[in-house]
């Protein structure tokens, strides 16, 4: 079966919100989510051009803030202290992001699709998650966690989640992230990927429209970095 018959068939199998066919369906109702499947993509180990000029431009734009006084940054770190989790000691990843750079270094060398993604966070401060489609077994949906739910995260972390925590897994019940905290290592992309599934995430505070633009731009930096197409005919 040629990839394109075999997408068109897992699509069928995809549930209908609003009539549209989806791929992800959120049962979270704390969080907004927006996303876009990139297909073809080249993944290698350049940077992004893009990431010198960023660097320079978020130590101007921010070396006299506080970060925290942002709206943007202040709804994520509502919504960690939510989940019990001190945003004080750890960090949404655009805020962490942001300090790691206005200490003087560089965002961290994984490869030219993460790096855009990070790019993009760094920019738009949301969070976003992106994980090697061919790797998970759609369709997705975000569910609040039991309690007792195990995940190694893309650093090789265990972590074991209480109740409640906002959870995404596949049709085969992999949790390929803890939304918003950690995402999973079985997932993540590789040299090897081809095709990638990019999310963002709103706790409440921020707009729909919003979020849409910052998937937008991140999608953007990663067609300019790593080629690919946007697939069409789902949401």
């Amino acid at each position: 079966m040629s990839p394109k018959n075999s997408f068109i068939k897992i699509l069928l199998l995809y549930p209908e919100i609003d009539g549209v066919k989806s791929m992800i369906v959120n049962r979270y109702p704390m969080l907004t989510i927006s996303w876009k499947i990139v297909n073809d993509v080249k993944v290698t180990e350049k940077r992004p051009p893009i990431i010198f000029g960023l660097i320079q431009k978020t130590r101007e734009l921010w070396k006299d803030k506080d970060l925290t006084k942002n709206e943007v940054i202040r709804s994520y770190r509502k919504f960690f202290w939510s989940l019990k989790v001190d945003p004080t000691k750890i960090r949404p990843s655009a805020e962490a992001l942001i300090r790691r750079i206005l200490r003087g270094k560089s965002l961290p060398k994984i490869n030219n699709v993460v790096d855009a993604l990070n790019i993009a966070s760094v920019e738009t401060l949301i969070t976003f998650s992106v994980f090697d489609l061919d790797k998970v077994s759609p369709p997705l949906e975000i569910v609040e966690s039991k309690g007792g739910e195990t995940m190694v995260d893309i650093s090789g972390n265990n972590y074991v989640f209480p109740p409640g925590f906002p959870l995404m897994k596949d049709s085969k019940e992999q949790i390929m992230a803890a939304v918003i905290f950690r995402d999973a290592y079985f997932s993540r992309v590789t040299e090897d990927t081809k095709n990638i599934l990019v999310i963002g995430y709103a706790p409440k505070g921020i707009s729909r429209a919003y979020l849409k633009s910052a998937v937008n731009t991140a999608t953007n930096y990663i067609l300019d970095s790593a080629d690919g197409k946007i697939s069409e005919g789902i949401r």
